[in-house]
């Protein structure tokens, strides 16, 4: 039987215990390399690494080279890269020109490592209030935008938008290289349609969270 393009894979950070009660989403910083081996011998096919900063492994260079060999020691290809840093920094206000600084850089090192994907947030601390906020993060992922499309990546949005609105979000940025990192827990949580979500948003869908 013929391998499947899709794989499943797993957000690092979830095959090792939390730093402190509570905490569900977080770098690894003490066992980043060990989750590799982790994910092969349970076996996945693929890691989703998260960005943090510029303290991660993915804006050291040494450490970007123990991830290329990692991923090809272990057999586990890197499908994406979540960005936790533009959550808790938003694309809009006064924290919008050094996120778009360091996401600009992190395309490059992910594209070194022929990462094709990366996932920007706009939930939390990142959730888009109003139109002035809108606007201003329309005009930040045009900014980033550019280079993806140039190395031919994808970016992707998670987002608490509802999907009238993140489909009119897409299109004034107007890329084929803007998806939708669709999650299936919190369209639960919001009380959706999933199935009819899944089917409206159909192509616009870039990757999935289970």
């Amino acid at each position: 039987m013929e391998k499947s393009q899709f794989k499943i894979g797993i957000l690092q950070g979830r095959l090792t215990p939390p730093s402190q009660p509570g905490v569900i989403q977080e770098f690894p910083k003490n066992n980043w390399r060990n989750e590799f081996k982790i994910a092969h011998d349970i076996g996945f096919e693929a890691i989703e690494l998260i960005f943090d900063g510029p303290n991660n492994p993915l804006f050291n260079e040494g450490e970007l080279s123990e991830v290329r060999e990692l991923s090809e020691k272990y057999e586990i290809f890197i499908s994406s890269v979540c960005s936790d840093y533009s959550m808790h920094h938003p694309l809009f206000g006064e924290s919008k020109n050094k996120t778009i600084e360091l996401l600009l850089e992190l395309i490059e090192n992910c594209h070194s490592l022929a990462i094709p994907r990366i996932g920007i947030s706009f939930e939390d601390n990142s959730s888009l209030q109003n139109e002035v906020q809108v606007n201003e993060a329309i005009a930040s992922v045009k900014q980033i935008i550019k280079p993806i499309e140039q190395n031919n990546m994808n970016l992707t949005l998670e987002t608490s938008l509802g999907i009238y609105n993140v489909k009119e979000f897409i299109k004034r940025v107007g890329s084929n290289h803007l998806k939708i990192n669709f999650d299936l827990g919190n369209s639960c949580c919001l009380g959706e349609d999933t199935p009819a979500t899944i089917k409206s948003l159909g192509s616009l869908i870039g990757g999935v969270h289970i």
